[in-house]
C-alpha cells in the first residue's frame, strides 16, 4: 500500500515539472512588420488606387472593378476606351403626315390629284464617339390616298386587266379613275447630324437642332378604282404590287425630357414608283412629300 502511494506522488510531481518547464518555455506569436515601400524614382509608374464605388465613368468609358488598374481618363489600362471603338446605339419612334405632290407627266398622274401621306415606324441610331453624328436605319409602314379625276380625265385600259366582260379583239376601253391607294413597307439607311453639341438620350442639356438626309426603298401594295365610260355608275378596281426608291432629308428640333428625347420639325421625300396598273399604259409615278415629323427617341 506504502509502495503505490509513492509510485502515485512519483507521477504527479513528474507531471507538474513538466507543465511549469513547458509555461516557462510559452512564447506569444508576434507579427512581423511589414517592409516598408522602397522609394520612387524618377520614371517610375506608380500603381493606381484601388477600385471605389461609386465611380463617374468617362463618355464612351467602360470601367469595371475586374479589369485591373485604372483611373479615369486613363488613355490605357484596364477596360478604359470606347466600347468598340464605337459610340452608344440608341432608338426612336416617329410619326409623318403631309401632302403627296405628284410630279411629272404620264396618262396616269394626269388622272388623278395630289394626296396625303401618313407614316410610322422605328429608327436605330448608332452614335459616333462624339456623340454629335449617327448612322441611321429606319424601318416603317406608308400609306397614300390620291382622289382621281373620274371621266374628267379617262384612261385606256384592256379589259382583261380589269377580269371583267370579254371582248374579242381585248382592245383598251376609256375608264374613269376614282382613287389610287398605296400601302408600303419603307426601309432606309441614312446619317443624322447634331449641331448644337451631343445628341445621345441623357447628354443633352438644352434644346438641340438635328439635320439628317437618308435614302431608301418601298415594297408595297397599290389599288386603283375605277369608273367604266359606258357606266357611270359602275365601278371597276385593280390592285398590284409596286416598287419604288426615295431620297429623304429633314430637319428637327429637339428636347430632352428625362431618360427620353422628344423632337418635332419638317421633311421632304422625292419617290419614283414602279406601278402596275394601267395596262398596257405606262402608270409609274414621281411624287414629293412634305411631312410634318413628331417623334420620341430613347
Amino acid at each position: 500500500m506504502r509502495t503505490h502511494r509513492k509510485t502515485l506522488a512519483m507521477i504527479l510531481g513528474c507531471l507538474g515539472a513538466w507543465a511549469g518547464t513547458a509555461k516557462a518555455q510559452y512564447i506569444p506569436y508576434q507579427q512581423s512588420p511589414a517592409p516598408a515601400a522602397p522609394a520612387a524614382k524618377p520614371g517610375d509608374v506608380m500603381p493606381s488606387q484601388p477600385y471605389a464605388f461609386p465611380y463617374a465613368a468617362q463618355p464612351g468609358v467602360a470601367e469595371m472593378p475586374w479589369c485591373g488598374s485604372s483611373h479615369a481618363g486613363d488613355a490605357v489600362g484596364g477596360c478604359n476606351g470606347p466600347v468598340g471603338a464605337n459610340g452608344p446605339i440608341t432608338y426612336e419612334l416617329y410619326i409623318r403626315t403631309g401632302p403627296n405632290i405628284l410630279a411629272g407627266s404620264n396618262a396616269f398622274k394626269d388622272a388623278i390629284n395630289n394626296g396625303w401621306t401618313v407614316q410610322g415606324g422605328g429608327r436605330t441610331l448608332l452614335f459616333n464617339t462624339q456623340r454629335d453624328a449617327a448612322w441611321v436605319i429606319d424601318l416603317g409602314l406608308g400609306y397614300t390616298r390620291n382622289d382621281g379625276n373620274g371621266l374628267n380625265n379617262p384612261v385606256n385600259i384592256a379589259p382583261s386587266s380589269l377580269r371583267f366582260g370579254a371582248s374579242s379583239d381585248n382592245a383598251p376601253q376609256p375608264f374613269g379613275v376614282r382613287f389610287l391607294n398605296r400601302t408600303s413597307f419603307n426601309y432606309g439607311l441614312g446619317r443624322d447630324v447634331w449641331l448644337n453639341g451631343p445628341g445621345a438620350v441623357g447628354e443633352e442639356t438644352f434644346g438641340n437642332w438635328r439635320f439628317g438626309a437618308d435614302v431608301g426603298g418601298r415594297y408595297g401594295t397599290s389599288s386603283v378604282g375605277f369608273i367604266p365610260a359606258n357606266e357611270p355608275e359602275g365601278s371597276r378596281r385593280r390592285q398590284a404590287i409596286f416598287n419604288g426608291v426615295y431620297v429623304g432629308t429633314g430637319l428637327n428640333w429637339e428636347k430632352p425630357f428625362g431618360a427620353t428625347t422628344l423632337f418635332a420639325g419638317i421633311r421632304a421625300e422625292w419617290s419614283y414608283n414602279w406601278m402596275n396598273v394601267l395596262i398596257p399604259n405606262n402608270s409609274d409615278i414621281s411624287d414629293v412629300n412634305i411631312l410634318m415629323n413628331f417623334g420620341v427617341r430613347f
